[in-house]
């Protein structure tokens, strides 16, 4: 009796099988013997068009990867802003007479006259007959965090604080409310 080989991968087909126990291949029913086929090689390299081209997937997942690191880190420092530099800003803002730079770190929620006093500063400042800008002002104030107390979404900070004189500071508080994902200054004295 002749051998009998899978036409799909050649193994040898032992008994009656109506299916290759190697590949699952359906045997034909035909009882002429089958001749063995050839094994699939892996080409050669002359003959392997892609020789040489070796793809670097991995350093393309590093980068996407890493791409999607600094873009996460981006916006979680430019939403993750501290309250005292808030605070800082909105002092700044004010001692370089940048008002509407200040009114725009201010609270929705802020107590009514905190939002009247930069209203009516605002207001003498357009009134002046000379106009003011803020790199033509020499001052030289300074801002010193003493102490910051962060209770979810409200924080006070304490600073020391100078106008004009570096060597006459005093206290000042800023309550800060979070809205949004920004700190915004609801009130300071």
């Amino acid at each position: 009796m002749s051998k009998v080989f899978c036409s799909e991968c050649g193994n040898e087909i032992t008994g009656s099988s109506k299916f290759c126990s190697s590949c699952g291949h359906p045997i034909a029913s035909s009882t002429e013997p089958t001749q063995p086929q050839q094994q699939h090689t892996k080409p050669t390299p002359a003959e392997d068009p892609s020789h040489g081209v070796k793809p670097n997937n991995n350093f393309m997942i590093i980068v996407i990867i890493a791409g999607i690191i600094g873009v996460g880190l981006l916006i979680y420092f430019w939403q993750k802003e501290a309250p005292e530099d808030v605070a800082k800003q909105f002092f700044t803002h004010i001692t370089k007479l940048e008002i509407k730079e200040a009114q725009k770190l201010i609270s929705s929620d802020a107590d009514p006259s905190v939002k009247e006093e930069m209203r009516e500063l605002g207001d003498m400042l357009d009134s002046l007959p000379i106009e003011f800008k803020s790199d033509q002002l020499k001052s030289k104030s300074t801002f010193k965090v003493k102490d910051v107390d962060k209770s979810g979404k409200k924080a006070t900070v304490r600073a020391e604080v100078s106008v004009m004189d570096e060597d006459y500071t005093e206290e000042a508080y800023f309550e800060l409310k979070k809205e949004k994902g920004n700190w915004k200054v609801l009130s300071f004295d």
